[in-house]
């Protein structure tokens, strides 16, 4: 068995058809599935991967980006189920990489998949599942679909100022704005 300590004062977590038993601050809480849970933030591991991320969106073009993300879900589904946490996380990616690569239909499909597995496994209110709810309401509102956008930004915002995330709720507000003037629904 292979215990796993991250920072003091930690409590052990166990891990759904693992072999070790995961040690997470007591402050991240319990996982609701396998993978789920919020690690704590590194900011040196955090620089690591937007430097990364920078790399691979300048060197590659975007059909290669799409074909990486691809493989990266089936890698995900395979460790952590197609329910898991990092396959949520791999879609997210892979849609942004449809959406770069001007293929906003399929990557329509994937961000409806991940806010339903958010929203299973993170709650209504988790500030993950909200920003998943935003970046579909962006899709649908690229598409012309205002209708069923805009419902979703509210949502959002309204939740976030409920929330006090001030920052991702003035977000929010932006997109409902931009919804509206795109639909010429005008301000309000």
């Amino acid at each position: 068995m292979i215990n796993v300590r991250v920072g003091a004062g930690s409590a052990s977590v166990p891990v759904v058809g693992a072999r070790s038993t995961l040690e997470y601050p007591a402050s991240v809480g319990e996982p609701k599935g396998h993978g789920w849970w919020t690690k704590p933030k590194l900011p040196r591991v955090e620089r690591f991967v937007r430097r990364l991320a920078h790399r691979l969106e300048t060197q590659f073009t975007p059909d290669e980006r799409v074909d990486m993300a691809e493989a990266r879900i089936q890698t995900h589904i395979r460790t952590t189920g197609a329910d898991g946490g990092p396959a949520a996380n791999a879609r997210e990616n892979l849609a942004r990489s449809l959406e770069q690569a001007d293929r906003w239909t399929g990557a329509r499909v994937l961000r409806e998949e991940v806010l339903a597995a958010r929203r299973r496994h993170l709650g209504e209110e988790n500030v993950q599942t909200l920003a998943a709810e935003v970046r579909l309401a962006l899709n649908l509102s690229h598409d012309g679909l205002t209708a069923e956008a805009l419902p979703l930004a509210l949502h959002a915002r309204d939740t976030y100022r409920q929330l006090n995330a001030v920052e991702q709720a003035d977000l929010a507000d932006q997109t409902v704005t931009s919804i509206r003037l795109a639909g010429g629904l005008g301000t309000d």
